[in-house]
């Protein structure tokens, strides 16, 4: 396994999770959006199955994304793994008063249970 959370959410929802390395210690807190196939551009992938948006900041992306290459490597597993951060940009807002400062920008519900 890549990641310690389910990973069988509907296309749209966002799952908080944690890496784990060999001895089962943390090698990243990140985000994965549930994506679906769209016209091949950066921010709509085409793709066939399932696929993944992985949101990690930073200098750790580059980390998390070995991490990822290395475990696919050694399972086995038949995926495809596209780094986009040269084409997209990513701003995180974060804090106790995130959700007040994002519903100033939007309309859409914020809620627990929106998530």
């Amino acid at each position: 396994w890549i990641f310690t959370n389910r990973m069988d959410g509907p296309v749209g929802s966002t799952i908080y999770t944690c890496m784990l390395n060999k001895n089962a210690g943390i090698e990243a807190d990140l985000t994965v959006s549930m994506v679906e196939s769209g016209d091949g551009g950066a921010a709509d992938p085409s793709f066939e199955g399932n696929g993944y948006y992985i949101a990690a900041a930073g200098g750790a992306a580059f980390q998390n994304l070995a991490h990822i290459q290395a475990v696919v490597q050694d399972a086995g597993f038949n995926v495809q793994i596209s780094d986009r951060s040269r084409d997209m940009g990513m701003l995180s807002l974060q804090g106790p008063k995130s959700r007040d400062i994002l519903a100033r920008l939007t309309d859409t519900a914020l809620d627990n249970e929106s998530f």
